[in-house]
């Protein structure tokens, strides 16, 4: 069974609303875990060749978890996006959280907006929704299947709407 990060949810009156998460919010607590052991292990080698005499590795027996607490600080930031589309009668809304916690909102006009997925380079392509010259790249933290899968509800959504 695969596991989606997309999830569906009934607003008041007659909207309705996909969120979006990124995947590494469920296993943050793992790779606490394996970056902690991993630290622990890196510090134990360190001690280790310290007694046996080598007195140079004193200087750098910290710095590889000071570069493991930024690594996960990064990834703990990754898992906080999150995008919310919001379908409302007439309006299209785009609730976005960055890495940050910062929280963006855009708005479109259902009868006018499109969304496709658009491919510029070999790497997994962009969800954008546009309508005329206003663009928005959104869920770019998914993977290429479920941008795939997330383009087919949205549009199901907007000809539900018109």
């Amino acid at each position: 069974m695969t596991q989606t990060n997309i999830f569906f949810h009934s607003f008041k009156g007659q909207q309705f609303g996909i969120r979006v998460r990124s995947n590494l919010l469920k296993k943050l607590g793992t790779i606490r875990h394996l970056l902690f052991g991993f630290c622990a292990i890196c510090f134990l080698l360190g001690l280790v060749f310290f007694v046996i005499g080598a007195k140079p590795v004193l200087g750098f027996m910290g710095f590889e978890i000071i570069l493991i607490c930024v690594l996960y600080k990064y990834t703990e930031n990754n898992a906080k996006r999150e995008t919310t589309l919001i379908f409302g009668q007439q309006k299209l809304i785009i609730k976005e959280r960055d890495q940050g916690g910062n929280i963006s909102y855009t708005g479109f006009d259902v009868n006018k907006v499109k969304v496709r997925l658009e491919s510029s380079s070999w790497v997994d392509p962009n969800l954008v929704v546009f309508q005329g010259k206003k663009n928005k790249n959104v869920c770019n933290f998914i993977s290429r299947l479920e941008k795939e899968n997330l383009l087919k509800i949205i549009n199901h959504q907007i000809k539900a709407k018109r």
